[in-house]
């Protein structure tokens, strides 16, 4: 869980506490990172 949200926030420092609840949701469902567009 770690991982994933400091890949997200990597990707996306501004990102919001949705974004890393999505980010989270998606790495549930597809077993890989999601990709942020910044």
């Amino acid at each position: 869980m770690i991982d994933v949200l400091s890949v997200a926030l990597e990707e996306k420092p501004e990102a919001s506490p949705q974004d890393l609840v999505e980010a989270l949701k998606y790495y549930h469902q597809h077993d890989s990172f999601m990709n942020f567009e910044s």
